[in-house]
């Protein structure tokens, strides 16, 4: 409690003193000339130049992130799911539910886009793998007889 006192009263008697006028009743606070703002009036900005920005399919350069992670899709016959977002670098894992006509494997519509490599698994099914190499969309299909399925794929940063 003493400590607090103490120093509430130092802070009071600096306080005064600064404020205190002197024998001109001027006071001994300096002050400071106001200057002009740094902020750039819109006026005076040059007008911005557009940024071209890479195209959808431009290959990756080494400075692009790139994400790590699996999104995995279950194909249906007849479905058509909502549109998958993955990030460059991301998977895509596509498992096709089992048919009595076999499924033919995944494929990209744009495979410098997104790599599918896919293996039959039991009951005619694919269970395929689909990297992402760059920037793009591409439809992802396959097909057991007359039975098709799709899904758009989009990769991003």
């Amino acid at each position: 409690m003493r400590v607090l006192l103490v120093g509430f009263a130092v802070l009071a008697l600096v306080a005064g003193c600064a404020a205190d006028p002197d024998k001109h009743g001027e006071s001994k606070v300096p002050r400071i000339p106001p200057t002009k703002s740094a902020r750039p009036t819109l006026a005076s900005s040059p007008p911005a130049s557009p940024t071209p920005s890479p195209s959808p399919s431009a290959s990756p350069t080494p400075t692009e992130p790139r994400a790590s992670g699996t999104v995995t899709v279950r194909a249906h016959t007849w479905e058509k799911p909502d549109p998958v977002r993955l990030k460059l670098g991301m998977v895509l894992h596509v498992v096709t539910d089992q048919s009595r006509q076999p499924w033919q494997p995944p494929t990209s519509t744009n495979p410098a886009v997104l790599r599918c490599t896919s293996r039959t698994i039991s009951g005619g099914a694919q269970d395929a793998t689909c990297e992402s190499a760059a920037l793009g969309t591409v439809t992802v299909t396959s097909s057991a007889g007359d039975a098709k399925w799709q899904v758009t794929v989009i990769v991003g940063t």
